[in-house]
């Protein structure tokens, strides 16, 4: 197996974990997941690397940060 092929699963993995964590309620470990699939992914080169799946989570937090702050 090419390590390019086990740099991939490994994210495949971090995502899977990451989500699971996440639904569980598992905050810490879903951060400890998601900083893995950060830290595993800048290991490909810049062309190669993935865009980050939690940026959706990201930015409706985000939103929901305002919202709260425009409610106060």
């Amino acid at each position: 197996m090419s390590t390019h092929r086990v740099i991939e699963d490994k994210l495949d993995e971090c995502e899977r974990k990451a989500l699971d964590s996440l639904s569980g309620y598992k905050f810490s470990m879903f951060g400890y997941w998601a900083g893995q699939w950060v830290a595993i992914n800048k290991l490909l080169l810049p062309a190669e690397r993935r865009k980050n799946p939690f940026r959706d989570l990201v930015l409706r937090a985000r939103e929901m940060r305002e919202a709260r702050k425009e409610a106060a």
